[in-house]
């Protein structure tokens, strides 16, 4: 549930991202937000001692959960993801953005889908706390923000949060009706 919970919140903030940058109506971002975790899946699913192990020795060092993975790993969950959705014969507008998720700069085609995504993921760490990478954050940290040229207030992106959260559940509650008593 918590794994559903961040990903459909982190597509819901991506696809309002989107919108606010004329990128049509966001459903690719939405998807590249609801799939950018599917490594953590999936390492979770066949390596979990490992995965573990990475996520205590992130939590010791205060390292980025994706730098501990490449250097315990040689691979980071969001180059297995992108991977396994690109393996899905998806296309690289979805798995190449989940590939640079957290060093958007690096995307080749689509680096401002990587960077929407990137300031998702951002968000999304502000205020979900399940499987959370890297330092904690929140809002008030985020006090203006550069997305592919054009800059986003603090009090934009509050608004822009609480309302990808309530939306959160009508979707969750489509997927698993269950799941939104948890939350």
């Amino acid at each position: 549930n918590a794994f559903w919970h961040r990903s459909v919140y982190c597509g819901l903030v991506a696809k309002k991202l989107a919108s606010l940058e004329k990128r049509g109506k966001g459903e690719a971002q939405f998807l590249t937000g609801l799939l950018h975790d599917v490594g953590h899946l999936v390492l979770f699913l066949r390596l979990p001692e490992q995965a573990q192990d990475v996520l205590e020795k992130a939590n010791q060092s205060g390292k980025h959960l994706y730098e501990v993975e490449q250097a315990i790993l040689g691979f980071n969950s969001a180059e297995l993801g992108s991977t396994l959705l690109e393996s899905w014969r998806l296309p690289k507008s979805l798995w190449e953005p989940v590939r640079y998720q957290h060093l958007p700069a690096a995307a080749t085609e689509f680096a401002p889908e990587a960077h929407i995504l990137n300031l998702s993921l951002e968000l999304t760490d502000c205020l979900e706390p399940e499987l959370k990478t890297g330092e904690t954050l929140d809002v008030e940290q985020l006090k203006t923000t550069e997305l592919n040229g054009m800059t986003l207030t603090g009090e934009e992106l509050g608004l822009l949060a609480m309302d990808a959260n309530l939306e959160s559940f009508e979707v969750l509650n489509i997927i698993n009706p269950l799941a939104t008593t948890v939350f």
